[in-house]
């Protein structure tokens, strides 16, 4: 019957006249414009509104809208929400595989997704929650880490809290997180935990081989196998064993190292150790970014020329190969060749905060300052939690001889990283030549205090100490 009335029950299965019709599906009958009037007619109720296509009112151009539930609320918290301790914290188990947290896998990726939309305020909230759940959530720490979420004195309180949580048998994981974190922090001496991450373990007692039958060893940690650098059946540690961890020659163990040796000013060391793993994974983004930088700093054009050969010939489309090639024109003191290849290099990757501020030390090479301050500004927009673009803002205010805005930007670097001698040294050029000269002599012996906390330990100590870049 194509007539839809109240009293028919093939169409109406509810009779009643209080509840409203069922809606047509799509593509049903259409319903008849003359129908039949009922003999006792009664009020029909308003119809219900017709459920919107596009739920939340987001705007139907945008090509990502966030679900109405999820605006507004904050990202989940373990410590307010306590979870199955014995589930998150879970120790290893070789036989059966790593324990898998789910909470923290989806808080993790939540935290990466919104940092891929540069909602970083919102990314560090989901990046931390997953580090509550489960410290052994890597992934989280190297994004907290990479993506300069945080400032250095943040981090120092999210490794020691890690390392308060991490179980016994985990120390390698807590020593890891411990050196990561000390990169841009002389004072915590990184050189301590990369000693006790290389170093090879000594037994209790018995032979090696009845204490790795009495307890089977856990999963080799980090990246390894085919990405260890010369990997041996050391590199896989007894919980039983004390000192060291063997893990000298884990891949991931020599690219922090690396890393530090960097930012500890010793180059020689950081292209030694960065060249270490460029041989074996020459796509490690990290790695190779530091050699370039190491290799420049050097002034060794020959090996920049090279590698950023091999590197543009082995993957033309990463725009680390680019960056090689724009540190080998600002090496040749060719910043007009340098500027084209890192604007190629950020076309390529928009969000590789070193191509920015390459980009702007080749328009600084040119005294173009606006420009290199819009670059510098987008590297300071990628990494909010670093110091190193503030620091290169107020060095280019300083070149300008703008006194007041460098000293500004420079302040804010040292509310960021309060242990870097470099900042000191700019900070002491700032009150140099306002003729503040004791604020001056203060900030320069703070800089060379935090330089000489401790020799170079990263290279060869037997190495020519000419090789060393100046303080």
């Amino acid at each position: 019957n194509p007539n839809p009335s109240p009293n028919n029950p093939s169409l109406n299965p509810n009779p009643s006249p209080s509840v409203p019709p069922a809606p047509l599906a799509p593509g049903g009958d259409e319903p008849n414009p003359n129908p039949k009037p009922s003999p006792n007619p009664k009020p029909s109720p308003s119809p219900s509104p017709r459920p919107s296509p596009n739920p939340g009112g987001a705007n139907p151009s945008t090509p990502f809208s966030e679900p109405p539930r999820l605006r507004g609320l904050r990202p989940p918290s373990a410590r307010k929400r306590p979870l199955d301790a014995k589930a998150a914290m879970a120790p290893l188990d070789a036989t059966s595989g790593a324990s898998l947290n789910i909470v923290a896998s989806l808080c993790c990726t939540m935290g990466l997704a919104f940092e891929a939309l540069e909602n970083r305020g919102r990314a560090t909230g989901y990046l931390m929650a997953a580090l509550e759940v489960d410290a052994r959530c890597v992934e989280a720490m190297e994004a907290l880490l990479g993506s300069g979420l945080l400032g250095v004195v943040a981090m120092q309180r999210v490794v020691e809290d890690l390392k308060a949580r991490l179980p016994p048998d985990m120390g390698w994981l807590a020593d890891y997180y411990a050196a990561r974190g000390s990169v841009h922090d002389p004072s915590s001496h990184p050189n301590v935990h990369f000693r006790r991450l290389e170093a090879m373990p000594t037994k209790k007692s018995g032979k090696r081989g009845e204490d790795a039958a009495a307890s089977p060893a856990p999963a080799t940690p980090l990246s390894t196998g085919a990405a260890d650098v010369g990997s041996s059946p050391n590199s896989v540690m007894d919980p039983k064993v004390e000192g060291g961890w063997g893990l000298g020659d884990n891949l991931d163990v020599v690219a922090a190292k690396a890393e530090a040796a960097y930012y500890a000013g010793d180059a020689a060391a950081a292209k030694d150790l960065a060249l270490r793993v460029h041989e074996v994974d020459p796509q490690q983004e990290t790695c190779a970014l530091v050699l370039f930088a190491s290799l420049l700093e050097l002034g060794a054009k020959n090996d920049l020329y090279y590698m950023a050969h091999k590197l543009i010939e082995a993957s033309p489309a990463a725009a680390v190969s680019w960056v090689g090639v724009g540190c080998y024109y600002i090496a040749t003191k060719r910043p007009d060749l340098a500027q084209r290849y890192f604007h190629k290099a950020t076309k390529l990757a928009p969000r590789l905060a070193p191509a920015w501020i390459g980009f702007g030390n080749a328009f600084s090479a040119q005294d173009e300052s606006d420009q290199a301050m819009a670059a510098y500004r987008s590297a300071a927009r990628l990494l909010p939690g670093s110091h190193v673009p503030s620091l290169y803002i107020g060095m280019e205010y300083l070149r300008s001889n703008n006194l007041s805005l460098a000293g500004s930007f420079l302040s804010g670097a040292l509310s960021l990283n309060p242990l870097d001698p470099f900042t000191f040294n700019e900070v002491g050029v700032v009150a140099y030549r306002k003729g503040s000269y004791r604020e001056a002599e203060a900030h320069f012996r703070k800089a060379l205090a935090l330089a000489r906390l401790e020799p170079p330990p990263f290279g060869n100590p037997d190495r020519n100490p000419s090789r060393n870049p100046k303080p």
